[in-house]
């Protein structure tokens, strides 16, 4: 008799712990998420707050496994790279992180302002199928009372939540039940200060401002004042309100300081929000795990993971690599001749053409010289592709023919002036520059050469003259075959004209009514 008994006690407990073992394994593995306040009204203080004790509700309830608040913030920061918990607040982002959590169902909660009033929708989103399986809906007028109300009333809708009825005892009851006491105070203004400002204030648990400074109504007496302020440590003590009182918090920093240096002026993102081009000098960031990369495309990706403590400044240096491209470049006179030329990308000079060099992807500007001549045009390029480039120097200007007579320089204006040549007749009198292009085979007085009269240079004074301009050794001067001297518009202001001597390639003064011979020309340079 007694082993009958014995092992029906053995059976009896084996079936309870089962079935309280069955009961674990039937719940749904919840994940509660941040509230998303698409109203735009609600401090962040105030959504945590009421996404806590929406949780806490669903905790005392039993009927589900509630993932931990914890576990959750860990899976954004390893998994899904977000800069805080509360960034993940939109469907987008919850659903794959209940997924990560290995939920088997996520509570989603939106709060909207329509109509003068607030709406608050919860849904239960099967993640298996991607589904709501369950919805409540409530209304408050923004204060703490009426979202707390409209919280439970969201939480009997979605659970099922019934007031249980008191058990039935015999007996007396009614009459007075204790003393009561009225207060030991009336109520005063209490103003509240915090350093730095904008911290919210609770008072023996219930928010009563939400930036400091402000003023509010408290009873006279003990009271636990805390103020809390994002990326600062939350303070809290306990004391006596007295008339006139003001209470002022120094807030102790929560977050550390990054700097950012490096080779190129990129723009940066931390955690996969823009901070700014480098360098950044002493930005505050929260404590704990970071990501700093650029977003350039010009560059590889390039980048550092980091931990940071509490006060810590920490200093990172990216060294960017830029994605490459190359050109070949080809340069030509204005005849079609192929000439060497330096070649200069973006100001720096990269080698000689003809020649193909590598260059930064997302290289701007090719600038081909040699001498005076110097070509120039903005560059479009494709990563680890060489890209033929030809530089060719344009006739700048036209040449009439020889004049038939010799004249002075001023009818020579007039008969440049009055020309009509090759259907053309915006002929004019060159100036002392335009006529040098014509110079060849003398370093000193040629285009770009030492001599330093020059229209454009503001240098045609007499004294401006140097021993480079005199004539040079051997012939052909003249690009045009011309062997005498020829007037330029170029005047001293004292009666003198600037010249130019094809029979020697000097460049020289003659009064302005001496005979000289003319060669007109159109176009610019």
């Amino acid at each position: 008799m007694k082993k009958i008994v014995v092992l029906f006690l053995v059976l009896a407990v084996f079936s309870i712990n089962f079935t309280l073992f069955a009961d674990d394994d039937d719940k749904q593995k919840l994940a509660v998420m941040e509230f998303e306040d698409k109203s735009g009204k609600l401090s962040e203080t105030t959504l945590s707050n009421a996404t806590e004790y929406i949780r806490g509700e669903f905790v005392a309830s039993n009927k589900f496994i509630v993932i931990a608040k914890e576990r959750q913030e860990n899976a954004i920061i390893k998994q899904m790279k977000k800069e805080s918990y509360k960034l993940c607040n939109d469907k987008n982002c919850q659903i794959p992180l209940g997924q990560a959590l290995s939920a088997d169902t996520i509570l989603r909660t939106t709060i909207t302002f329509f109509a003068q009033k607030f709406t608050i929708t919860s849904e239960l989103i099967d993640l298996a199928g991607e589904a709501t399986t369950k919805g409540a809906k409530a209304t408050f007028d923004g204060s703490e009372e009426s979202l707390n109300e409209a919280l439970d009333s969201i939480v009997a809708q979605i659970i099922g939540r019934k007031k249980q009825k008191a058990a039935f005892q015999q007996g007396r009851f009614g009459g007075k039940d204790e003393d009561w006491d009225i207060g030991t105070g009336e109520e005063t203004i209490v103003k509240f200060e915090s350093s730095p400002s904008g911290a919210v204030v609770i008072a023996d648990g219930k928010i009563i401002c939400q930036s400091t400074p402000c003023s509010k109504l408290l009873t006279q007496g003990n009271h636990e004042i805390e103020m809390q302020k994002e990326n600062y440590v939350p303070k809290v003590k306990k004391g006596k309100i007295t008339e006139g009182k003001t209470i002022k918090y120094k807030l102790e920093p929560d977050f550390a300081y990054l700097s950012v240096s490096g080779n190129y002026a990129v723009s940066l993102k931390l955690d996969g929000a823009n901070i700014g081009e480098i360098p950044i000098k002493d930005k505050a960031i929260s404590t704990g795990n970071h990501r700093i990369e650029h977003s350039d495309g010009c560059f590889y990706d390039s980048g550092e993971t980091f931990t940071v403590q509490r006060g810590e400044k920490k200093a990172i240096k990216l060294n960017l690599e830029p994605r490459e491209s190359a050109i070949k470049v080809y340069a030509q006179d204005e005849s079609g001749n192929d000439i060497e030329a330096d070649v200069f990308v973006d100001d720096k000079k990269v080698g000689k053409a003809p020649g193909t060099f590598k260059v930064p992807l997302c290289s701007k500007k090719l600038v081909v010289k040699n001498g005076d001549f110097e070509y120039s045009e903005e560059l479009s390029l494709k990563e680890k592709q060489v890209k033929t480039l030809q530089a060719k120097r344009k006739q700048r200007f036209q040449w009439s023919n020889k004049a038939p007579d010799r004249m002075s320089m001023y009818d020579a204006v007039n008969y440049c002036r009055n020309l009509n040549e090759g259907g053309h007749n915006d002929w004019r009198l060159p100036n002392i520059d335009e006529l040098r292009t014509l110079i060849q085979n003398h370093s000193g007085t040629q285009s770009g050469g030492l001599c330093p009269i020059s229209e454009k240079a503001g240098k045609l004074a007499r004294s401006d003259w140097t021993n480079n301009c005199d004539d040079g050794s051997g012939n052909n001067f003249s690009k045009l075959g011309d062997t005498d001297w020829f007037w330029s518009s170029s005047s001293d202001g004292r009666g003198y004209a600037w010249r130019v001597g094809f029979n020697g390639g000097y460049v020289g003064l003659r009064q302005t009514y001496s005979g000289g011979n003319v060669r007109c020309v159109r176009g610019k340079e």
